[in-house]
């Protein structure tokens, strides 16, 4: 599925189209990962498309974002040229394939359980060593979970996770407290029915990563409207606007 900005008319054919006078910026994210990229009414909205949008407009250029799943999203941002996906967590293992742009907002991660699983008891994060923890195959915290010696359980989006994780295919599931009632909603299960638990150690930072096959002078542009941005208080109202402080 594939959301057009801006532009009706706009060719697809290479990534340096151009759409009246402005050259064209792909973005890739993913449909269900609520406050920063979800579907609304057919529409695609949140924070990260927001920020996206605002941010090639102000560097100069269209964007076209293009929803894909989360493991193709960031193999796409690591081998096409001047590509944007969001929303990311800045994490060791991905410093290196993509520049970074941000952070947009800031958030945590933590483990919760189904208050049904009286057999789950977790006080700290080294309890988790007893137990299983549903996570998405290209997920920030699969290498965090591994160094802590945590088992995981992999699905290959946030939707599927939940299912599982409703049905108990697994003990614990890592979740962002921004967007938890709308992913329990996705899955049919009330917010009242889970348990934040303990606080995953990871970067709470979001950003969006641009390829590395980039040109410098496009990064250095957007890292330069992104600190504008910050300072005329535009990506604070952005946050605002999506409940997060």
């Amino acid at each position: 599925m594939r959301l057009f900005i801006v532009c009706a008319l706009l060719s697809l054919l290479s990534a340096t189209a151009w759409c009246g006078e402005k050259p064209l910026l792909k973005g890739v994210t993913v449909t269900d990962n609520y406050p920063y990229s979800y579907m609304e009414h057919g529409l695609l909205a949140g924070l990260g498309v927001d920020v996206a949008t605002v941010l090639a407009e102000r560097s100069g250029y269209q964007i076209l974002i293009e929803t894909q799943p989360p493991t193709r999203a960031l193999k796409t941002a690591e081998t096409e040229p001047s590509v944007m996906v969001f929303s990311l967590f800045r994490t060791p293992e991905r410093e290196n394939l993509y520049y970074w742009i941000g952070p947009i907002s800031y958030t945590e991660l933590w483990l919760y359980k189904l208050k049904s699983r009286n057999d789950v008891t977790l006080h700290t994060l080294a309890d988790a060593q007893n137990y299983l923890v549903g996570v998405t195959a290209s997920d920030a915290t699969i290498p965090l979970l591994k160094k802590l010696g945590i088992r995981f359980d992999t699905a290959p989006s946030d939707i599927s996770n939940c299912r599982k994780f409703k049905i108990g295919r697994f003990d614990l599931m890592a979740i962002d407290p921004n967007g938890v009632a709308e992913l329990m909603a996705s899955c049919d299960i009330a917010v009242e029915q889970i348990e934040k638990l303990v606080k995953l150690p990871i970067n709470n930072g979001i950003y969006i990563g641009i390829s590395k096959h980039t040109p410098m002078p496009l990064v250095n542009r957007l890292n330069l409207e992104m600190e504008g941005m910050k300072k005329d208080q535009t990506i604070q109202k952005m946050n605002a606007k999506w409940n997060i402080n």
